[in-house]
């Protein structure tokens, strides 16, 4: 209940409902998000003896946002492994594989694999067909 009245009323907590709905959550996911907060809230005034102050929220929401930001910029330096398609694999691989050739073969065939294929693999599969 007092999710629900904070929501309605609460500039704050309305703000992270409104947020998170926008995300697609589901309301109720998006009221325990709103519950959640309200409890670190409440946890953080305990802790340090303070009165509630929005602009704390503000800020630390804005360093939240700065240090996620950083981390993917560091991502896209990452290197990675290029694809071999000679490499050993495992049995249940290579059925995966030989799986998704056949599907690419077989044009508007519904595939049970959802993963995506390395553009190695479909250069090759177009190659052959040729």
């Amino acid at each position: 209940m007092i999710t629900l009245s904070a929501i309605q009323c609460n500039p704050l907590i309305k703000e992270v409902y409104r947020f998170h709905k926008e995300l697609g959550r589901h309301s109720l996911a998006a009221m325990g998000i709103c519950m959640h907060k309200i409890l670190r809230i409440l946890y953080g005034m305990l802790k340090h003896n303070k009165p509630f102050d929005p602009n704390i929220d503000i800020e630390n929401r804005q360093k939240i946002y700065q240090t996620n930001n950083e981390m993917e910029s560091k991502n896209t330096t990452r290197r990675f492994q290029d694809y071999d398609p000679k490499a050993p694999v495992s049995r249940r691989q290579q059925k995966r594989r030989k799986e998704r050739e056949l599907s690419y073969r077989t044009i508007g065939s519904k595939s049970r694999i959802k993963t995506p294929v390395p553009l190695c693999d479909i250069i090759t599969s177009i190659l052959r067909n040729l």
